[in-house]
């Protein structure tokens, strides 16, 4: 007695996805039918498993890699099938490996990283300081974001996206600050035997505090502030001194680049102990910004 050949299956659908698996769900066919025959293939291994129920969970698959699925309904003989129902899936790519910031300056982030386990097709990079998103492919394991604000944190993800474009596989965070700028007009607004008062104007973009230090060419010593001056104290009268102050993002790593001033000589003699007179005041000897 033969059998007439089951109907196809219904709304094959792929209801689960990850970097090694495919879940499949389907209706059954109208009329009769015994089980299913699912068939995969990536194009050059073919492998097929017999289910009852009207799912699948087709496990132990390369990540990133498009698979053919083939779900038939075969009847009570074993052999009579019905006309296959397919679809083709990627599965998830895994996360790229060894996130690094590799150079940073005042606007720009370059980052680079190792290609993850299984295929990808592309990178999606999207970098968020809180505030906007925006985001950029590339092909190649590296990218430079650039046209960044100085001093300002940014998140960072990267995310292998398999060859139909939409599927993403786990992405990767890194969070970077990017360098502040230098400060600006660093002037000398007051000199004594023992300390200097320091002013400057805060720089472009963001910065959390500055990073003051100072040097005699045999001790240094350093101090942090908030506001933009500085009096710096105990300092030994008649000696050149140098001083540079660098702004710190919020990291309390990342620092923008120094601003010096060198040859600073603190007064020998206090005028105050010698009728206020200046012909006793040591030459203030400024020089340009380093």
């Amino acid at each position: 007695m033969s059998l007439t050949e089951p109907e196809a299956v219904r709304n094959l659908n792929v209801s689960g996805l990850t970097t090694s698996s495919v879940f499949l769900t389907w209706t059954e066919p109208e009329g009769e039918s015994s089980f299913y025959r699912v068939q995969w293939t990536d194009g050059n291994v073919t492998q097929n498993d017999t289910v009852t129920q009207t799912h699948i969970n087709i496990s132990n698959l390369t990540p990133g890699v498009q698979y053919e699925i083939n779900v038939t309904a075969v009847a009570g003989d074993g052999r009579t099938d019905g006309q296959s129902t397919a679809v083709s899936q990627y599965t998830k790519p895994e996360a790229v490996r060894n996130l690094n910031v590799s150079g940073l300056t005042t606007s720009s982030v370059f980052l680079t990283w190792t290609e993850p386990e299984g295929e990808s097709s592309f990178y999606r990079v999207q970098w968020t300081d809180g505030n906007v998103t925006q985001n950029d492919t590339v092909t190649q394991t590296h990218i430079n974001i650039s046209n960044l604000t100085p001093g300002v944190q940014y998140e960072i993800n990267v995310t292998a996206v398999a060859g139909d474009g939409r599927t993403d596989g786990q992405s990767t965070a890194v969070s970077q600050y990017t360098k502040p700028e230098a400060v600006r007009n660093l002037n000398v607004s007051g000199l004594t035997t023992s300390s200097v008062f320091l002013t400057w104007t805060e720089p472009e973009g963001e910065s959390s505090f500055y990073r003051v230090q100072w040097t005699d060419g045999n001790v240094t010593q350093n101090d942090t502030v908030t506001q933009t001056h500085i009096n710096i104290s105990n300092l030994t009268p008649g000696v050149q001194y140098e001083i540079n102050v660098t702004a710190v993002a919020g990291d309390g790593r990342t620092d923008g680049q120094k601003v010096r001033r060198g040859g600073l000589l603190t007064t020998q003699i206090d005028p105050n102990k010698c009728g206020g007179s200046t012909n006793n005041r040591k030459r203030i000897q400024q020089d340009k910004d380093a």
